[in-house]
């Protein structure tokens, strides 16, 4: 209850309040994927760009390791390996934007390779999300790690980088409650 309290705080935008939910949870369901996520967008809004990182390197170890595990993924034959691509790509594209804002904070070029990298892994999981598998052939679409990369390369003054920034509704393995429609 307190994570979709956190939730619905998040989409008020009261990130303060939604930050304090989000901790409480934390103190109990520290590997969860979800709740990583969500802490770290959340810290993102609220401007605490060096915390939000460590949450999601956390998030990203956690991911890296599971892509290890499942060798090769087959987004359009398999469900899970889809949700697990588009989470992929949502982590790595919002911490490359961390890694961008605190190198242009500090001067740090390591963070901001490091952010072109996740940048073009974001836009790889995209490829993979939206290649024609018949034919092969990319689509006409561009993901937004494309464009954060293009700003960062030839920087425009009305751009700035951007994050996913919804969060999931529940935990990891918890079912979304459905309103009912009458009938």
């Amino acid at each position: 209850i307190r994570y979709r309290i956190g939730y619905i705080q998040y989409q008020k935008k009261d990130y303060e309040g939604a930050l304090n939910s989000l901790l409480l949870v934390h103190g109990q369901k520290q590997k969860d994927k979800n709740l990583l996520y969500s802490l770290g967008n959340t810290l993102y809004k609220r401007g605490s760009y060096d915390v939000a990182q460590g949450y999601y390197e956390r998030l990203m170890e956690m991911l890296e390791a599971e892509r290890i595990r499942k060798d090769i993924l087959f987004p359009h034959a398999r469900e899970d390996h889809k949700a697990f691509i588009e989470e992929y790509m949502h982590s790595s594209n919002n911490l490359a934007v961390i890694l961008n804002k605190l190198a242009m904070q500090s001067g740090n070029s390591e963070k901001n390779g490091r952010a072109l990298f996740l940048f073009g892994e974001s836009s790889r999981a995209w490829d993979a999300l939206t290649r024609n598998q018949e034919t092969l052939i990319p689509s006409k679409a561009v993901s937004l790690a494309y464009l954060n990369t293009r700003n960062i390369i030839n920087p425009r003054a009305e751009f700035e980088a951007e994050i996913y920034s919804d969060i999931p509704k529940t935990l990891e393995g918890e079912r979304v409650l459905q309103k009912e429609v009458d009938r």
